[in-house]
């Protein structure tokens, strides 16, 4: 991705079935800048990136608006699902590299 590019899905996998959870967040956090948590949503079907598959109601996904890639450098990611007030699910952080 590029600085300033939006429109593009990025997604962050939970590794398990969230399907029944109430909230999906994104988090986005560059290197040197303030985290972003922003609504994702469920992902539906298996989507296969690179040499990454996501299993259908096991990851979210967030389609990045403008001004959000406002830092070059390395970023990460990572995704959120409440399931109930006592259970929530976060993912693992993942990195990817926003060019200038």
């Amino acid at each position: 991705m590029n600085k300033g590019e939006y429109g593009q899905t990025i997604r962050a996998n939970l590794g398990e079935d969230i399907s029944s959870a109430t909230e999906y967040k994104i988090i986005l956090e560059p290197q040197s800048g303030d985290k972003l948590e922003k609504t994702a949503t469920l992902g539906t079907s298996n989507v296969t990136e690179g040499d990454e598959t996501y299993l259908a109601n096991e990851y979210v996904e967030y389609v990045i608006e403008s001004g959000v890639l406002d830092y070059s450098g390395l970023w990460r990611v990572k995704g959120e699902a409440t399931i109930s007030g006592t259970n929530k699910k976060i993912g693992n952080y993942k990195r990817f590299t926003v060019l200038p």
